[in-house]
């Protein structure tokens, strides 16, 4: 059972990366499969210069082969039209990542100090976007992200409809392989067997961890009813998300249980010395590449 969409040259790997869903821990890998070199990452700080400057990039060498972008799908549609855009992600219980998104923006002031959760839900777009916590990845993948960051079109109470999500789901069954945050080793077996990436490659350090979250944080009734309410569509999405990770993993990876103990055994090993260990992934890297491999 071998590699589903093996990257072919001069494919682009375009990484979804919706805020705080285990992103940063994974751009790692990208960097250490593709070099540094290689990969670009774009983030939702002036976006509109942020663009052009990548627009630009890809005319100069060495080419991309990676893309890792905080501001949503769509993007893709205002890059160069001559390359073929492979796109994955990974996708977070909404309850669980409304809660990391929620102490991440008081963590880094995005939000007043004493803010509470269910106020951050309830707050205004154009007072908080690009953080605004409603229906976030459905708001991500639908494309409504990226036109808000680049042609200032703020979605509203309006915008949350079922066409929104019917087009998030169109867009997400494009993708040839997804993750889910809770499943994260599972979703890089599949992100392994889907792309050709070897076992060795997948291996990683957890960064970009908050510091503000509880280890344990219960909800109040109260909290939790407001954080579904205001995530609805977030959670029909996650459901599809589910049925599809499922079916997928079942299809392309033979024998989970024993690939998940190589991978964690080749992690430890790498955990305890991740800077030769990351010279020996690398240097393995570049030969399986160079040999087709």
């Amino acid at each position: 059972m071998g590699a589903h969409t093996p990257l072919r040259k001069g494919d682009v790997l375009v990484f979804e990366h919706i805020p705080k869903n285990a992103g940063s821990t994974f751009r790692t890998v990208l960097s250490r499969w593709f070099g540094d070199t290689h990969v670009k990452h774009t983030n939702v700080f002036d976006p509109k210069p942020r663009l052009k400057r990548l627009q630009a990039r890809f005319s100069d060498e060495p080419p991309i082969r990676a893309l890792s972008t905080h501001i949503g799908y769509g993007l893709h549609e205002r890059l160069p039209g001559d390359l073929h855009y492979v796109h994955f992600t990974f996708l977070r219980d909404p309850v669980d990542r409304t809660i990391s998104h929620y102490y991440y923006a008081l963590d880094k002031g995005k939000i007043e100090e004493g803010t509470s959760l269910i106020d951050f839900c309830n707050m205004d777009a154009p007072a908080v976007f690009p953080i605004w916590p409603r229906n976030f990845q459905t708001v991500f993948l639908s494309g409504l992200r990226v036109r808000a960051l680049l042609d200032g079109e703020l979605p509203g109470p309006e915008d949350h409809a079922e066409a929104l999500l019917e087009q998030a789901i169109r867009n997400l069954d494009t993708f040839p392989a997804l993750g889910l945050v809770s499943r994260y080793e599972e979703s890089l077996l599949l992100f392994g067997h889907t792309f050709g990436w070897p076992l060795s490659a997948l291996c990683y350090v957890t960064v970009n961890k908050g510091t503000r979250r509880p280890r344990q944080v219960e909800l109040t009734d109260e909290e939790r009813e407001v954080v579904m309410r205001v995530n609805k569509l977030d959670f029909a999405l996650y459901q599809h998300a589910e049925r599809r990770f499922e079916r997928l993993l079942a299809e392309r990876v033979p024998d989970v249980p024993g690939q998940l103990r190589v991978l964690r055994r080749l992690n430890r090993a790498y955990r305890s010395a991740p800077h030769v260990a990351n010279k020996i992934i690398r240097t393995s890297t570049r030969m399986r590449r160079a040999l087709g491999a």
